[in-house]
């Protein structure tokens, strides 16, 4: 209940779109559904068959263009919580390991957040899950190998990582297949692997087309790839600091992100160094306790590891937000597995396990209780643009960043109180002095006429922008500061003068 609940208010929040989710849904509101079948999506985005249709079919039926556009994330976020709770089950047979897991997968940040987004990462954790609970129930011998064909042909049309889980549990069925000799059914699971080969291939040529060979979003991803044109010693580096940074994405919340030019403090180092050594240690638990789940979640964490190495697929960040329950509950049986040793070992080792506990289970516990008060919201475009309408003159021009101004225009277009020039500008947030220089061109464009700078998505950067601006080449004759964004009406000197 604790899990739907803290779901449902982030889903109800209602807060603005963010770029890339307007990127995906106005494409697939704008095809028709055999183009987003064969086609899939343009530009930097992407995203699985079955989602763009059942996407596009939520939007179609709902009255809200934002409910629709989120629905299908929100089932599928529902959905993985219920079959989450059903792999632990039977992944663990003591109280606290359950108990443990289940609330980590609960109170997860990023599993509540992503089932409100209008992306698919959360069709991908459900998928994973789906795959990992079928391939459990084959090999006790309680789901036929017809089923098992059919949901891994299928599952690559509803997710982008299925290869990645299908590679795991087809290795895992062959290796026990072969270590018993029997080698028929050998051949039966090759034939079997061939099928979802197949199935992949067919998704990859139609839906993933625009994705192979994109330079753009490889260089934005490099950070998840090794980087061995730098060197042995920097893939090692990388090693560390992929995995740490990965533990950050897991066990912090969504709206943590450690400065690019700042090292983050060394709390958090030692923190991501205890949270790897727990989930190693847990997976060892649960091979000593030959819980069924072990050997799945080692593979699809060192195929998803190994695609890094070898640079095909980045392990970072949302891409990997299928790996996140089965890290949880790594981490949960680790913390169990320290419980128990702590168990009549005297005081101080009670409060380790203890420690480490908490040091788990409670950043989960805060965020979740916080996202009762105050939903994340990465955007908040609809605040800002509905106070520009309120206390903007009628000549009144609007300047946005061009990542910004896409999410605007969507606005904008829906909502008529909201109706403005907007212009469309690729400005950065450079030195003072040359963005006074690049304003006062702008401004040079339309003599007399005042602009409105608005901040969303840097809203700090804008802020400190304009607080040179003021002292330089401009007059800043308006300016508010809310929650997400920064906006402030300039007006050149020379106009403010006449």
């Amino acid at each position: 209940m604790l899990g739907v609940s803290v779901r449902l208010r982030e889903f109800f929040a209602f807060r603005s779109l963010w770029l890339d989710e307007v990127a995906l849904l106005l494409q697939i509101r704008g095809r028709s559904y055999e183009a987003l079948l064969s086609h899939g999506v343009a530009g930097n985005q992407g995203a699985p068959a079955a989602y763009l249709l059942l996407s596009k079919a939520a939007m179609s039926q709902f009255l809200s263009f934002e409910i629709g556009a989120r629905l299908v994330s929100f089932g599928c976020g529902i959905g993985a919580l219920f079959v989450a709770a059903r792999l632990i089950m039977v992944a663990f047979q003591d109280t606290f390991t359950r108990s443990s897991s289940l609330l980590l997968v609960a109170t997860s940040p990023w599993l509540i957040f992503y089932s409100a987004e209008g992306k698919h990462y959360m069709m991908e954790t459900l998928v994973a899950l789906v795959l990992v609970g079928c391939a459990m129930r084959y090999e006790r011998e309680r789901l036929p190998m017809i089923a098992v064909v059919l949901v891994g042909a299928i599952a690559p049309w509803f997710s982008h990582n299925a290869p990645v889980v299908l590679c795991a549990c087809g290795t895992l069925f062959i290796f026990r297949a072969w270590s018993r000799r029997d080698l028929r059914n050998v051949m039966l699971l090759v034939a079997m692997c061939g099928v979802w080969v197949v199935s992949f291939a067919l998704h990859a040529a139609t839906n993933m087309r625009a994705l192979f060979g994109n330079s753009e979003l490889f260089m934005y991803w490099r950070h998840g790839l090794a980087p061995w044109h730098d060197g042995f010693f920097a893939v090692v580096l990388w090693i560390g600091s992929v995995w740490g940074h990965l533990m950050e994405y897991v066990f912090m919340p969504p709206h943590y992100h450690a400065s690019s030019e700042t090292s983050a403090p060394w709390w958090v180092s030692v923190w991501e160094i205890v949270l790897v050594a727990l989930v190693v240690l847990g997976i060892i638990r649960m091979f000593r306790e030959r819980s069924p789940l072990a050997p799945y979640v080692t593979l699809i964490l060192g195929v998803s590891f190994s695609l890094a190495i070898l640079r095909v697929s980045p392990f970072s960040s949302r891409l990997v937000l299928y790996t996140v329950p089965f890290f949880l509950m790594s981490a949960a049986s680790g913390v169990a597995a320290l419980v128990e040793r702590a168990r009549g070992r005297g005081s101080l080792r009670a409060i380790g396990a203890i420690a480490c506990a908490l040091l788990v289970i409670g950043p989960s516990l805060a965020t979740s209780a916080e996202r009762f008060v105050r939903p994340i919201n990465r955007s908040n475009m609809k605040a800002a643009l509905r106070y520009l309408a309120e206390v903007r003159s009628p000549d009144d021009l609007l300047l946005l960043r061009g990542v910004d101004a896409t999410v605007a225009a969507m606005y904008i277009r829906r909502d008529p109180s909201l109706v403005m020039p907007v212009l469309d500008s690729k400005w950065k947030i450079v030195r003072p002095e040359v963005m006074c220089a690049r304003l006062k061109k702008r401004m040079a464009t339309f003599p007399g006429r005042a602009i409105w700078v608005v901040g969303i998505l840097q809203a700090e950067e804008v802020s400190q922008a304009l607080d040179e601006l003021g002292r330089s080449c401009v007059v800043v004759t308006q300016r508010v500061e809310n929650d997400g964004f920064v906006a402030a009406r300039i007006v050149a000197r020379e106009a403010s003068a006449n």
